[in-house]
């Protein structure tokens, strides 16, 4: 060895020479020299950079609480540092996919709760190990249907969006001489027709443009427990062809085209078209998203001691679309422990009082985070939704059974296109081809 040159050994040659005992040669080869070396000042390693994506800019509030939220860790967290990255709601499964695809994805995401579970088992890890005591003990249970598939967890769970409750006033229903809140179908049946015989020609909003008209679909096969998917082993088939699904299929097509107590306008009105009709008080009931109770109050304050919930509708069991935004952390990510960090505080109790619930104006997943502020009927009917929330069925194909199959073939039905008979036909055979 030259004395005067002495030979760079890097670190991962050291930890090779190591592993196969090389002792002599690694001695030899740190022996000291005869001319002295200058040893460089020890420098400390600069935070552990992680990224968090998340589409909840949907208004002025979420971006400033998301804002808020980086704010905050950042300065309680000088040795992880969290960049915000933010997707458009419209289009980010795809920039989610092109990143991943690129090998460039994100640490964390913010998933909307229909997506937890199916770009949880392409892209996202298992947090299992992860899972301390409070977590397990302080989130509901139903809020983590949305985030596991078996026994994997693939999203904390940080906030409910219900896809939909039903909402009605008060004085519009006493003027029509309704007096008890339906529970079945045939007492929302009964309440619709006597809402219209008492001349509401609009009887029942609920937005049916593009997929809503599926989540709607889906919710009645569940209420007469329907699963529309089994699996049995790694194959999964439909039970569209069973009698439970067929008679779910039937009331909802009923509705539609039986007893026409649902508007053929809804098939072009989006939610943001049915809520001004209901805060006229010319809509008997309207089905809407959880966040269309803040807008109302905040937009009609008069109204507010008139908005009530009815119960979860039920045939055989009480069902409704929804589910938890979760955080989740991607397969890319290179700090997969830093990211834990962040996903662990920002799924706490004081995270959830302070930030989520103020911001997003929707509902809790932990039992020790305050709902909004809201009337205590109002609370309880947003909980009872909550406890028998379902998500999306889980066949692998669903995407392509819900775009090309459900959305285009239930349209058809709910205009009159076709009969119930033939449109039930069809989207068996569809569902068959996709499957097949």
């Amino acid at each position: 060895m030259n004395p005067t040159k002495p030979k760079k050994i890097s670190r991962r040659t050291v930890l090779q020479l190591m592993g196969a005992g090389a002792t002599g040669a690694l001695v030899a080869a740190c022996a000291p020299q005869t001319t002295p070396q200058a040893t460089a000042a020890p420098t400390s390693p600069g935070p552990v950079k992680i990224r968090y994506a998340h589409m909840n800019c949907w208004d002025e509030g979420m971006c400033n609480g998301q804002k808020q939220m980086i704010t905050d860790f950042n300065a309680a967290n000088p040795k992880i540092q969290v960049e915000a990255v933010e997707w458009s709601w419209g289009n980010y499964l795809a920039t989610l996919q092109a990143a991943v695809s690129a090998g460039e994805a994100p640490d964390i995401m913010n998933v909307g709760w229909g997506e937890v579970i199916s770009l949880g088992r392409p892209y996202f890890i298992t947090l299992d190990s992860y899972l301390d005591d409070d977590l397990k003990n302080n989130i509901n249970v139903a809020s983590w249907n949305s985030s596991r598939f078996g026994d994997q967890t693939l999203g904390i769970p940080v906030f409910e969006q219900l896809n939909e409750v039903l909402y009605y006033r008060s004085d519009v229903w006493e003027k029509a001489g309704v007096t008890s809140e339906p529970q079945t179908w045939a007492d929302y049946l009964a309440v619709a027709k006597q809402l219209q015989a008492a001349g509401i020609t609009d009887t029942w909003g609920m937005q049916a443009s593009g997929a809503p008209i599926t989540s709607r679909f889906i919710e009645t096969q569940f209420q007469n427990n329907s699963p529309l998917f089994v699996q049995n082993g790694d194959k999964w088939q439909h039970t569209l062809d069973t009698p439970e699904s067929r008679e779910a299929g039937q009331y909802w097509y009923d509705l539609w085209q039986g007893a026409k107590v649902i508007s053929q306008s809804n098939l072009q009105r989006a939610g943001s078209d049915l809520e001004p009709v209901f805060a006229e008080g010319k809509m008997g009931m309207l089905n809407a998203i959880t966040q269309t109770y803040f807008s109302l109050v905040q937009a009609h304050p008069e109204l507010a001691d008139t908005i009530r919930i009815a119960p979860p509708a039920k045939q055989k069991s009480g069902a409704t679309m929804g589910g938890a935004f979760a955080l989740s952390i991607f397969q890319q990510s290179k700090n997969k422990d830093a990211a834990w960090e962040f996903v662990k505080w920002a799924s706490s109790a004081a995270i959830g009082n302070k930030i989520w619930i103020p911001t997003t104006k929707v509902l809790p997943t932990r039992k020790d985070v305050s709902y909004p502020q809201m009337p205590d009927h109002i609370q309880k009917r947003f909980a009872e939704y909550q406890a028998v929330q379902r998500i999306f069925p889980l066949v692998p194909q669903w995407e392509e059974i819900k775009g090309k199959v459900l959305t285009p073939g239930l349209g058809q039905m709910a205009s009159g296109a076709v009969d119930f008979d033939t449109g039930w036909k069809n989207l068996i055979d569809q569902t068959n081809f996709v499957m097949s």
